[in-house]
């Protein structure tokens, strides 16, 4: 709940607070493309969230951006009313807010410091070797995926269903009369945002064709509508390549950081964690900024 409200505060009013100390005032007011009371929405804030959403189709951005500008209006008016009854003021959320500061500030220095590690030559030519389906034979996939609940009891049921349904529809309106909980959405990701475990089945599907992931607490079908080649070069794929290195060598590079930051810095536990002091050692654990 309180993280909820801390994304809110810091979406909906550090983003407009920023916009307004950049450009000029008429700069400043072209930007905005909502107001909610005294507050305004930036198209800075639209893009941002945009930015963090599964590839939206072409056809399919203008409703999908006003639809999320709906999203920000509504958080608006939430926070709005959080502010009104002093939650802002309370000790777990002032507490909250603070922790998830600092977890922001972390997470930055972190992507900073990835940032200035660049990849070689030979590195990216081995990785973009290594990863056919998301770089040489990239695509654009398009389907329709299902998420559902289903009790053990219902399992062979389903499986059997999926092999006798002529079409997704019936296999749809049998969840529905078996009163399975699921949901269904309509996607197009290119192959690099589709996790690699579930791309590995998606590159072998033909068109209209199903396959199932079975997750802890649900069961994923993906339901293939098209899937269109997207091929990259080795010099189209480099800001990926450097993007996925980045990311495969961070808790590395993390490790490295921390080891030199607190040989220079002072640290002292006290009471129960006092058999701490004098390592001047990161622990082999990997730190989270979650």
């Amino acid at each position: 709940m309180w993280l909820t409200l801390i994304r809110l505060v810091f979406v909906l009013f550090v983003g407009p607070f920023m916009a307004v100390g950049c450009g000029t005032d008429a700069e400043t007011s072209s930007q905005v493309i909502a107001k909610v009371n005294d507050s305004e929405i930036s198209i800075h804030q639209l893009n941002s969230a945009l930015s963090q959403a599964a590839t939206v189709p072409p056809e399919e951005l203008d409703d999908y951006q006003r639809n999320l500008l709906e999203q920000l209006v509504g958080k608006s008016l939430l926070v709005e009313k959080a502010v009104e009854i002093k939650l802002d003021r309370d000790p777990n959320v002032m507490r909250a807010i603070e922790d998830a500061k600092s977890t922001i500030l972390a997470q930055a220095y972190v992507a900073r410091l990835s940032q200035s590690s660049r990849i070689s030559n030979d590195d990216a030519q081995a990785l973009y070797n290594a990863q056919p389906s998301v770089f040489a034979n990239r695509k654009l996939y398009t389907y329709r995926q299902l998420e559902i609940s289903i009790p053990e009891s219902q399992a062979k049921n389903f499986r059997n269903q999926v092999v006798a349904a002529a079409t997704l529809n019936e296999l749809e309106r049998w969840l529905e009369q078996q009163q399975l909980t699921f949901t269904a959405q309509d996607m197009a990701n290119f192959s690099e945002n589709i996790p690699l475990e579930q791309l590995d089945k998606m590159v072998a599907m033909e068109k209209d064709q199903v396959a199932i992931f079975k997750g802890k607490n649900t069961t994923t079908l993906v339901y293939l509508k098209e899937s269109t080649p997207m091929p990259l070069s080795l010099a189209e794929a480099k800001p990926l390549l450097e993007k996925h290195w980045q990311k495969k060598n961070m808790e590395q590079l993390m490790h490295k950081e921390l080891l030199r930051l607190k040989t220079q810095a002072d640290i002292a536990y006290y009471g129960k964690f006092s058999d701490l002091n004098g390592n001047g050692h990161a622990s082999d654990k990997p730190v989270s900024l979650q």
